[in-house]
C-alpha cells in the first residue's frame, strides 16, 4: 500500500482553478485517517466488551442470587408445622393438644408453632404455606364459639376469588384430629372436623391424612381416647418423615378416602337432622367406654 497522495492530470488550460480545500477535507483525502481510526478501535472495542461483560455478569449474579433467597425462604415457609386448635379453652382435650407439644419438643429436628384459633388472625393464616395439623372439636354440631368464626371464614374465602387469590390455601397441607360425642345425632357427630377438612379441599390444599374421629362420649379422657390419640399420633409421625423423605407434596393413599356421600352429609341444617336415629359408628370412630 502507497502512502503518497495520488498523482492528479493537470486541468487544461483555460480552466479557473479549484478553490483550495479545507484543512478537513485535505484530512479526510489521506489514507493515514482509516489506519488511525482502526488502531483506535483495536484498543477500545476489547475494552468496551470486557466492561459490558462485568457489569452483565454482576446483574446477573445479583439475579440468581435473589431467586436462590426466593427458593429457601419459599422452602422454608412449606417445611413449618403449626399446631391449630379449635378446642374449647376449658375442654380437657387440651390435655391431648399438650401430649401432641411435648411428641414434638421431643422429636429432633422438627420445628413447629401453636396456634389457637381464638387469637388467629385471618391475614396470618393466609400467608401460612405449610403443615397445618387441626385439633376441633364439635359441640352440638358446630365448633365452639371462639372457633366457629375460622370454619366460616374458610367459606368466605372459597366463595370470593380475591381472597382465595391473596391466599396460600393450594400450598397448604394438612390433616385433622376431630373430636366429637357419639350421643348426639349421626349427622352432628364430628361436624365441625367434617366441614372443616370438606372446605380446606375445596380450597385446594393437600390432605396428608385421613380424618380422624374421636369420640368422647364417656367423658373419659384417660383411657381409650388416650390410647386412639396414640395411635394416631404414631400415624402423625410416620407420615411426616415419609414426607420429609420424598418432598412437601405428600398425598395420604387412596385407601384411606373417605367416600363422598359421607362429606356431602357435611352442611346438613339441623332442622332436617330432628328425625335422624342415633346409630353406631363406623369406620375411624372409636368410642370410649
Amino acid at each position: 500500500m502507497s502512502f503518497h497522495p495520488p498523482i492528479r492530470p493537470a486541468p487544461p488550460k483555460g480552466t479557473a482553478p479549484a478553490p483550495a480545500k479545507t484543512w478537513y477535507e485535505e484530512l479526510l483525502e489521506k489514507d493515514e485517517l482509516l489506519l488511525y481510526i482502526t488502531a483506535f478501535l483495536g484498543v477500545i472495542l476489547p475494552g468496551l466488551v470486557y466492561f459490558i461483560y462485568q457489569r452483565v455478569h454482576k446483574v446477573y449474579l445479583k439475579y440468581a442470587q435473589k431467586k436462590m433467597d426466593e427458593k429457601r425462604k419459599e422452602r422454608t415457609a412449606k417445611n413449618k408445622i403449626a399446631i391449630i386448635s379449635l378446642l374449647s379453652e376449658d375442654s380437657e382435650l387440651n390435655e391431648l393438644k399438650k401430649q401432641l407439644e411435648e411428641c414434638f419438643q421431643n422429636h429432633t429436628g422438627v420445628e413447629y408453632e401453636m396456634w389457637s384459633v381464638s387469637s388467629l388472625k385471618a391475614s396470618d393464616f393466609s400467608k401460612f404455606k405449610g403443615l397445618g395439623i387441626f385439633l376441633v372439636q364439635t359441640v352440638d354440631g358446630q365448633a365452639g364459639d371462639e372457633s366457629q368464626w375460622f370454619i366460616e371464614w374458610l367459606e368466605d374465602v372459597a366463595a370470593d376469588k380475591k381472597l382465595k387469590k391473596n391466599s396460600n390455601f393450594e400450598s397448604i397441607r394438612f390433616c385433622v384430629a376431630a373430636f366429637g360425642s357419639s350421643l348426639e345425632k349421626e349427622k352432628l357427630f364430628n361436624k365441625a372436623g367434617k366441614t372443616l377438612q370438606k372446605r380446606m379441599k375445596i380450597l385446594g390444599s393437600t390432605q396428608m391424612m385421613p380424618l380422624e374421629l374421636f369420640d368422647t362420649a364417656s367423658g373419659d379422657y384417660t383411657t381409650e381416647l388416650h390410647e386412639h390419640f396414640e395411635t394416631w399420633l404414631l400415624d402423625l409421625f410416620s407420615a411426616l418423615e415419609h414426607s420429609m423423605e420424598v418432598g412437601s407434596d405428600v398425598e395420604y393413599d387412596s385407601q384411606y378416602e373417605h367416600s363422598e356421600e359421607e362429606e356431602e352429609e357435611v352442611d346438613v341444617d339441623d332442622e332436617e337432622l330432628t328425625s335422624e336415629e342415633e346409630t353406631e359408628k363406623t369406620g375411624n370412630t372409636k368410642k370410649v367406654r
